[in-house]
């Protein structure tokens, strides 16, 4: 693992000299290499639907099959792995960041106890529990990707130098469209990036929120609860739904953020219902500080780069605006039953602004919260200039070293 982390790393650079003659020749030699090792790693699974997918995976880059074929899409992505994920090849991370694919390779073992408890979480039991809190019947949830989790146990390339390490979406992160479409989620980066990132942030911000530590089992629980509700918050839909008009009419990133925003609230809404809270175990305060820890996270990393990090100050803003939170310098006060009902409130809101033929008020949902002069937006401003300014000197970019 630690050789084809390295051979990535060497691809990737490159991948930068592009008028060179011999990079070309010199990649294609080090991703031969790369294939030979990912088919001795192949002879020592006991799964034969892994040993299918890793070979699949070798073909693809000798160029024998094509990611194109949805057959071939179907051996990489359609089933979770029993034994070991990995992926090799080109990948993008983020949007503002890669402008095309670069060369990756992640791997992972997945977590079993995990992925049995969150397969729990469904779209027919969350767009139950969605119907009862919003109070409508009409909504219903396109198919979603499938979601696995696993440990990260090495990566290189294009993937180690960013900070998306969190999760990858497949075949979408290899620049395919396809009906068949899952998550890969790494638990121990969660975890790991949570006490290191997030919960100080936490510490900091909210102070009363989380006094004692949770476990990282707890943290991992409630976090990946979140991003599988969140996951599933992209497939809300009403009857007369079309995201597809929201982007071209807002444009994709005006449409993303409302689209992370509902997502978010989704999400919240699942880890934090009594039905799902009682399943996994899971306290409305682990949930709630969870939540705003990573609401802080994405704050920090820079308005408009992001959807994320646009959305995070748009339900921040309504929270405050409405009164389910209160600002106070850098500092935000909130109790747990306020920010479920404020959350509650803004997917009522974002819901009959996106999920409806009409764009309209979409846009208007977009410049009340966000749009230049919007009441408040000093006082958000402010807030979120000085919780950049404080984390200045906490660790909220992570990579992997490997030795």
């Amino acid at each position: 693992m630690t050789k084809l982390s390295l051979l990535a790393n060497a691809v990737r650079e490159l991948e930068e000299l592009n008028g060179w003659a011999n990079a070309d020749a010199l990649k294609r030699g080090l991703v031969r290499e790369s294939v030979d090792l990912i088919q001795e790693i192949g002879t020592h699974l006991r799964s034969s639907s892994d040993r299918e997918a890793l070979l699949t995976r070798c073909r693809v880059l000798r160029g024998e099959a094509s990611l194109s074929d949805r057959a071939v899409i179907q051996r990489l992505h359609g089933a979770r792995e029993q034994e070991l994920f990995l992926f090799c090849g080109p990948l993008k991370t983020w949007v503002k960041k890669s402008k095309r694919a670069f060369h990756s390779f992640v791997c992972g073992v997945p977590v079993r106890a995990m992925n049995e408890t969150l397969d729990l979480l469904n779209e027919a039991t969350a767009a139950e529990e969605l119907r009862a809190a919003l109070g409508n019947n009409d909504i219903y949830l396109a198919p979603a990707p499938g979601f696995s989790v696993f440990d990260i146990v090495a990566c290189g390339g294009e993937a180690n130098l960013d900070p998306k390490h969190f999760a990858y979406f497949f075949p979408e992160d290899e620049l395919i469209d396809s009906d068949i479409a899952r998550t890969v989620a790494f638990r121990n980066f969660y975890t790991h990036r949570f006490f290191n990132s997030s919960f100080p942030l936490l510490r900091r911000f909210v102070p009363a929120s989380l006094p004692h530590a949770p476990t990282p089992a707890q943290v991992a629980t409630c976090l990946l609860t979140w991003m599988k509700g969140h996951d599933l918050g992209h497939s809300v839909r009403l009857p007369r739904t079309s995201i597809p008009r929201l982007r071209s009419t807002l444009g994709e990133f005006d449409a993303g953020i409302l689209e992370e925003a509902l997502a978010d609230c989704v999400g919240y809404l699942l880890v934090s219902s009594p039905l799902i809270r009682g399943k996994f175990a899971l306290s409305e305060e682990l949930a709630a500080g969870c939540f705003l820890g990573e609401m802080l996270r994405f704050i920090t990393r820079g308005r408009a780069l992001f959807h994320d990090t646009e959305a995070a100050v748009l339900e921040l803003t309504f929270l405050a605006r409405h009164g389910y939170a209160t600002l106070r310098g850098d500092q935000i006060e909130v109790s747990v039953g306020s920010l479920r009902r404020g959350m509650l409130a803004l997917a009522h809101e974002l819901v009959r602004a996106i999920l409806v033929a009409d764009v309209q008020p979409a846009a208007e949902l977009l410049a009340t919260y966000l749009g230049a002069g919007n009441d408040g937006e000093a006082t958000i401003g402010e807030f979120t200039s000085q919780v950049c300014a404080r984390s200045s000197d906490l660790p909220l970019d992570t990579c992997y070293i490997f030795s």
